[in-house]
């Protein structure tokens, strides 16, 4: 998720990008450290949501993210990725390119996929998502 902060600082300037980090993993206080360390102000760390507020959560973003590490993607279809595609949202994907996660993305066209630790073309996803308003909403719609 390092890749994922070094992202938010990319784009720090733009006060309308905002993260908002959901989760209680293991990395927590590493990154709630190294976001403060950067003094990252467009991110946000929430706990972990119950099962029952997840389309809540989900709906109040206007992208989602999957991040994997490299390599990762090969062995494993992140199930968060199905709640992402039937939120209405368009998702962000920062994965192995022909993982099944990738392939299944661009497949639907509900979203963009970037290779792993790529914080700049991640940068470049989030402002062409927010630059191209139809582009996003049709994302959305094919999730």
């Amino acid at each position: 998720m390092e890749h994922l902060l070094a992202a938010a600082g990319l784009l720090a300037s733009n006060a309308e990008i905002q993260f908002v980090l959901v989760g209680d993993g293991a990395s927590l206080q590493h990154l709630r450290a190294q976001a403060g360390q950067a003094g990252l102000s467009n991110v946000t760390f929430l706990p972990f949501q119950p099962r029952e507020r997840l389309p809540e959560v989900l709906a109040s973003a206007d992208v989602s993210l999957v991040s994997l590490q490299r390599g990762a993607a090969v062995r494993s279809l992140p199930s968060k990725t199905f709640s992402i595609l039937a939120s209405g949202r368009p998702l962000v994907a920062s994965l192995d390119e022909g993982s099944d996660s990738w392939n299944l993305i661009q497949r639907a066209q509900a979203g963009l996929c970037v290779p792993p630790e790529s914080p700049a073309l991640l940068a470049e996803a989030i402002l062409a998502l927010k630059h191209d308003v139809a582009l996003a909403e049709g994302m959305g719609r094919n999730g």
